[in-house]
């Protein structure tokens, strides 16, 4: 068997747990401080963003060689709802870039979603981020209610 085909075989549970746990707090349902949601474009040479947005309304953020905004104490509960029904219409907790090496100077952003137990990390080459237009969508809503 395949590494890809055991790696999928492997997140699919996790995968559907948190696309439910997703669902459930779209509709109002679900435990909402448990929900994190964390972008990570840092890169040890270009700097970057760690922003990480609870379900409590907390944000937190890391910035290195880049200029950000800055953050709010707390995010209100319609914002979040709004960052919620943005990842289930991207389907965020699916992979959709297929593993391969890094050509030289490439660099990936992540995107953790956390709802209790559940949790995936997804990510895309950061070169290709406003092609795809689906996790830098995501990012740009999670500034957008995050920051000042």
């Amino acid at each position: 068997m395949t590494l890809l085909v055991l790696s999928f075989l492997l997140a699919a549970p996790q995968q559907e747990g948190l696309k439910k746990a997703l669902q459930d707090l779209a509709l109002g349902k679900g435990d909402l401080p448990k929900l994190t949601v964390t972008w990570d474009d840092l890169h040890v040479f270009h700097g970057g963003l760690r922003l990480a947005i609870r379900g409590d309304g907390t944000v937190t953020q890391t910035v290195l060689r880049r200029k950000a905004g800055e953050a709010k104490k707390k995010v209100d509960a319609k914002d979040l709802k709004g960052l919620v029904e943005l990842l289930i219409r991207h389907e965020a907790w699916l992979q959709r870039v297929p593993e391969r090496a890094a050509v030289p100077d490439e660099s990936r952003a992540d995107l953790t979603i956390s709802v209790g137990e559940n949790s995936i990390t997804v990510w895309e080459w950061y070169n290709d981020l406003d092609k795809n237009k689906r996790l830098v969508d995501i990012r740009d809503l999670m500034k957008k209610i995050a920051w000042k």
